[in-house]
């Protein structure tokens, strides 16, 4: 009996079991009260404050869902609560709501130019925050409202933006209108209160050429203002207007900026009243840059090195040829009719030769190179007579102090350059022998070099005292300023063809024949060659530009130029040259037409340029 009813609650229980399987409620169904007479707990909203009341007879708790939002502060026992919690009358509730209260702020904005200061104005309306009243409900949800507080604004005094001026102490010229009309706002706004003063441009010279005669060289295809003489009117000057100052609004004076350079006078030329007038006979030069009259020697034969070397303070115009030995430096420019064989050429301006260079070096402009490479030598002999110095006084305040001191004194200064500055020695040997040729023109250097050779020279028989270190000291700063501060013209080489020739300018280079042979060519800027450049090098700073660039017999020729954004082009290139652009080479095995490279265009499609990559 016993096992038929344990047997029958065994298929029962596998019927309901299966029963469920097959069957899955939809929704999970609510969890009945413990006890049917269960009256569960609430809560709500009224008047902005929270009403539980808790459940009887083992009924549920109500929960709240409070949002995170910074007006709202829900805690429970002293302890900050978000999301849904569980309530109870018999915790601690506390509800606070926070609006915005009414403010008004100021402060100011200078503007990017620093010549004006604005006050800013801010207003914001207060606003009310509380809760929104709700039914009772097992679970509430707290919904926040605000309202916004209508409040008469109270005006901004004008002291007030005085004093925010004066705080951060700002200067210039206060705009009272303005910050009266700031005052009346009763909304947010902003006003320009404070102006300082802007900087007065200045205007430039204003320069009127008088017509002058002009000379017409059909030989060398140019054209010059023809030779004047002393007293005449070259320019007419209308005086410009300086600028003035201004000061921003931190008070710091702000400078009237200097749109056009500086024309410079030239020795040649003096100002009288309003008009620049030749001050000596001699060819004009008028630029945007320079205005001078400057003399000129010229030869009617051929130059040999019978003639002597020929330095001259102005142009040196050779009706001939310059041959073998022949050596010319001038002040500004060297015009040749015919050839150039075997000999050197230096001119601060312009080289032209009618012909061909053969087998001789040429400079233009070479004063601003050789200045170059002359300055880090200047400051070495300046820091090593400095030194000297120091250790000359110092010596000679204890041999002072000695009994035979008018003996020992002579002394010091040979002792010192023999044991401890030889290297100050051979950069003032240096100094006399490298640049004698180069600076033959330059009489500062020419002076320095005569004080060297005389009184520095044999430093063990001419005694050296304090007064001739600093005599020395004092010419080697005041040369060394003066070269730094030289500005270099546009000097030029222009022949018709260079053969087995140096050719060194701070300006361009132009080959207008049939080219360049076995020569090298170096340029601050630009190098054209009409022609061929066979066996040779030429160097620029811009751009190089060659009609043919080596030969069908593989010659080997090179181009170079060094600026990022330079520029190479070349008609006819044949093998076995080199090309290098931006510090990157290329050497050609085979012929190429029509070349074209620029240093911005590097890693195009261009072949060339991919191989220089």
């Amino acid at each position: 009996m016993l096992k038929s009813i344990f047997k029958y609650f065994q298929h029962d229980q596998k019927n309901s079991n299966n029963q469920v399987a097959e069957n899955p409620p939809a929704h999970p169904l609510p969890i009945p009260s413990p006890n049917p007479s269960s009256i569960d707990g609430y809560a709500y909203i009224e008047n902005n404050k929270l009403v539980v009341v808790d459940p009887k007879n083992y009924g549920f708790y109500a929960t709240v869902i409070v949002p995170d939002d910074d007006r709202l502060e829900f805690r429970i026992d002293g302890k900050k609560t978000i999301g849904e919690v569980v309530v109870s009358e018999l915790y601690q509730i506390d509800v606070v709501t926070r609006g915005r209260e009414h403010s008004t702020k100021r402060f100011t904005r200078v503007s990017e130019d620093k010549l004006s200061v604005s006050a800013i104005v801010q207003i914001e309306t207060g606003s009310s925050v509380m809760l929104s009243n709700s039914r009772p409900s097992l679970q509430t949800e707290l919904v926040i409202e605000e309202h916004a507080e209508e409040r008469e604004v109270e005006p901004v005094s004008p002291y007030a933006i005085l004093t925010l001026l004066k705080e951060q102490n700002f200067h210039g010229e206060i705009d009272y209108s303005a910050i009266h009309r700031l005052c009346q706002l009763s909304t947010s706004g902003e006003e320009v209160v404070l102006r300082g003063i802007a900087p007065s441009q200045g205007e430039p010279d204003h320069l009127n050429q008088i017509n002058l005669p002009v000379e017409k060289d059909d030989e060398l295809r140019l054209t010059h203002p023809s030779l004047i003489t002393a007293g005449t009117i070259i320019v007419d000057q209308q005086l410009g207007k300086e600028g003035t100052p201004g000061r921003d609004v931190y008070g710091f004076e702000i400078p009237a900026s200097q749109n056009v350079k500086p024309l410079t006078l030239g020795q040649g030329v003096i100002r009288v009243n309003t008009h620049i007038v030749a001050a000596k006979n001699g060819r004009l030069i008028f630029s945007k840059q320079r205005i001078d009259v400057v003399s000129e020697c010229v030869v009617d034969h051929d130059v040999t090195s019978a003639d002597g070397k020929i330095v001259f303070d102005g142009n040196v115009i050779v009706k001939g040829s310059v041959l073998d030995g022949a050596h010319i430096h001038a002040t500004e420019s060297v015009i040749v009719y015919g050839d150039v064989f075997h000999s050197t050429i230096y001119a601060e301006q312009d080289v032209i030769v009618a012909r061909t260079i053969h087998n001789s070096k040429v400079w233009a402009g070479n004063l601003k190179t050789i200045y170059s490479d002359l300055s880090p030598l200047l400051l070495r002999m300046i820091s090593g007579l400095e030194k000297l110095k120091e250790e000359y006084l110092l010596m000679k305040s204890h041999v002072l102090k000695r009994y035979d001191a008018h003996a020992v004194l002579p002394k010091i200064s040979s002792a010192l350059l023999e044991k401890r500055h030889v290297d100050l020695l051979d950069d003032l040997e240096f100094f006399v022998k490298e640049y004698q040729n180069h600076l033959s023109i330059d009489r500062e250097y020419q002076s320095l070099s005569e004080l060297l050779c005389t009184k520095w020279k044999e430093v063990q028989l001419t005694p050296l005292l304090e007064e001739d270190i600093q005599n020395l000291l004092s010419k080697m700063k005041d040369y060394h300023d003066r070269i730094v501060k030289i500005t270099p013209g546009i000097s030029v080489i222009r022949v018709s063809n260079a053969i087995s020739s140096y050719l060194n300018s701070y300006g361009n280079i132009f080959i207008t024949d049939k080219g360049c042979f076995s020569s090298n060519l170096e340029s601050k800027k630009a190098i054209a060659i009409r022609g061929s450049l066979r066996g040779g090098f030429a160097t620029a700073y811009h751009a190089v530009s060659v009609g043919e660039l080596g030969n069908s017999y593989g010659m080997e020729s090179s181009v170079r130029v060094t600026s990022l954004s330079g520029m190479i082009k070349i008609a006819l290139r044949h093998s076995n040259t080199l090309v290098e652009l931006c510090g990157k080479r290329d050497r050609c095995y085979s012929e190429e037409n029509n070349l074209y490279l620029r240093g911005d265009t590097i890693n195009d499609q261009n072949p060339v340029s991919r191989r220089l990559s």
